[in-house]
């Protein structure tokens, strides 16, 4: 869940439910649809720009406000931990499509104040471990790339290497896969990567070793993107270090 999110906020539900949005013209008549949403009183940024006292969640059809509002959420005494993502400025809730069982499908927590603020320590060492710095210390390599279209056997995406940041690679046209293809998507991303047995590429953590970089994640990089390529070609040269003692 941790690798998939753009921010974290613990805070408190406001209120959750429907408003209705103009939709496409169809027979000269406008449409209106109801687009979800919930709104987080955020009391801390545990991950992310830390930028908003109220955070306005927009929520996919597959997701129901009551979300926010079943087990006591969005009683006094509760709190929620939100994971969020971000697309074209606006925050929604991440979903993880590839949850063992046991994990939660959604990005929220319902807790008791205390317990709630007992997650940061955890959240925020669980993103550490997933940093791309981290990563590195274990990747075969690491590059940029674009996903440029999706292949069927195997399944995952045609990637053309555009920059080797760390490792060495023999060719600039890559196969990557991953245990749940549909988490991909077309664009360019800094790839952790390990070598699988059938010359194709596997993300670290199934997916945590994918970070896209299109600009609203680059902004809200806490480092611009050429110190965050350099510090993981330093940790990646630590491993060769290791690896030679």
């Amino acid at each position: 869940m941790i690798d998939r999110s753009d921010a974290v906020v613990l805070g408190r539900v406001l209120d959750a439910g429907y408003r209705e949005l103009p939709g496409p013209e169809v027979g000269g008549q406008r449409t209106i649809h109801a687009q979800g949403y919930a709104r987080i009183a955020v009391e801390h940024w545990i991950l992310g720009p830390d930028t908003d006292e109220v955070v306005e969640v927009r929520l996919s059809e597959e997701v129901s406000p009551s979300l926010f509002l079943t087990d006591g959420a969005s009683h006094a005494d509760k709190r929620v931990v939100v994971y969020l993502c971000v697309s074209h400025g606006i925050w929604g809730l991440v979903r993880d499509i590839s949850a063992k069982p046991g994990q939660p499908l959604m990005g929220l927590e319902v807790l008791s104040p205390r317990a709630a603020l007992g997650r940061i320590p955890a959240i925020r060492a669980a993103a550490k471990a997933t940093s791309p710095e981290s990563l590195a210390v274990r990747a075969d390599v690491a590059v940029v790339g674009t996903f440029e279209r999706f292949t069927v056997n195997p399944p995952g995406m045609a990637c053309h290497v555009e920059r080797v940041v760390s490792g060495m690679l023999s060719s600039s046209e890559i196969t990557v896969v991953m245990q749940t293809p549909s988490d991909m998507r077309l664009g360019e991303a800094l790839l952790l990567l390990e070598r699988r047995p059938d010359s194709t590429w596997r993300p670290l953590d199934d997916g945590a070793g994918c970070y896209y970089l299109d600009q609203e994640r680059l902004a809200h990089l806490e480092v611009p993107a050429e110190t965050l390529f350099a510090r993981v070609a330093a940790a990646h040269a630590r491993r060769s270090g290791m690896g030679q003692r």
